[in-house]
């Protein structure tokens, strides 16, 4: 039989794994989880998603950017402030807002709409840092916000 020394025993889990352990287990017990962990989302990925994906390998978009950011990404940046005035919106763009790119990719911003949704005591913000940091100590925090410490 293989034995486990104390050594391995005593390294534990990596804090996120930890962290979904323990949503887990509070899932298990009735309470309602939103799963945002680990970047494993608890859905199936969408059709649209998945052929936009084809499409970007196909085209062999399978490099990474150049250091200045895609030309075309850079002009669509450049043209926000003139689609936030109704201007340079393409006819068949059924949603102009999805054209403001950089009010999708702000932290921030992102964090305002969790905050719109949930009451602030209910959103820990962490960062990848904590981790990096403190791993013990970041999910000993994420635990007693989880109450389960």
């Amino acid at each position: 039989m293989l034995k486990v020394t104390k050594r391995v025993q005593m390294a534990g889990g990596e804090g996120a794994f930890v962290v979904m352990a323990k949503a887990q287990e509070l899932e298990r017990q009735g309470k309602s989880m939103i799963y945002m962990q680990i970047g494993e989302p608890d859905f199936n990925t969408p059709e649209n998603i998945k052929q936009a994906g084809m499409r970007a390998i196909e085209e062999n978009y399978t490099h990474y950017a150049p250091t200045m950011g895609r030309v075309d990404f850079r002009k669509a940046i450049a043209l926000e402030d003139a689609r936030r005035k109704g201007k340079h919106i393409p006819r068949s763009c059924h949603y102009p807002g999805a054209l403001l790119y950089s009010d999708h990719v702000r932290y921030v911003e992102q964090l305002r709409r969790y905050h719109a949704r949930f009451p602030p005591e209910n959103v820990l913000v962490l960062m990848y840092d904590d981790f990096r940091a403190d791993n013990d100590a970041t999910v000993r925090r994420v635990l007693r916000f989880l109450e389960v410490d």
